[in-house]
């Protein structure tokens, strides 16, 4: 039985170290405040907006809304009616509870178990926590490409 590169597994265990971490750190936070309803809608639909490949202009046109609508509410500075969310929903072809609670009961498919994880944990996090580790992921899977290359 042939055994695929190292370098795949060295990654797995990376990101699955990275989701325990999102994980205690989601926890804690979690422990300490409730995320807002406005906070949830926003990174839903920011991140099922990105998922789909949409621009917030083809949202908008989509949805029947202005992209500022779209803008204002992906940076909290608007907290939209549940009809706008509904519209939302429909111009995405989700169900309302994927943008109001973030239902990410539905894995991406062909995605291994912790990517999926990963991907779970993050739409969860502010702008700045998936920034940070977006850089964090990018700066292990080049160590572990060098790594591999020794």
């Amino acid at each position: 039985m042939r055994h695929p590169p190292q370098t795949p597994y060295r990654v797995h265990g990376v990101l699955s170290l990275l989701v325990a971490w999102l994980g205690r750190h989601e926890v804690n936070e979690m422990a300490s405040k409730r995320t807002p309803i406005s906070e949830r809608v926003r990174a839903s639909v920011k991140s099922l907006r990105t998922a789909h490949g949409l621009t917030q202009e083809a949202l908008s046109e989509r949805a029947g809304l202005s992209a500022d609508a779209i803008n204002r509410i992906e940076h909290a500075s608007r907290t939209p009616t549940l009809e706008t969310v509904d519209r939302i929903a429909q111009a995405l072809g989700v169900k309302v509870g994927a943008i109001v609670d973030g239902d990410r009961s539905q894995p991406t498919p062909g995605l291994p178990r912790p990517l999926n994880q990963l991907v779970a944990l993050l739409e969860r996090q502010p702008d700045h926590v998936q920034d940070a580790s977006l850089k964090l992921v990018r700066v292990l899977v080049g160590a572990v490409k060098d790594d591999a290359k020794r």
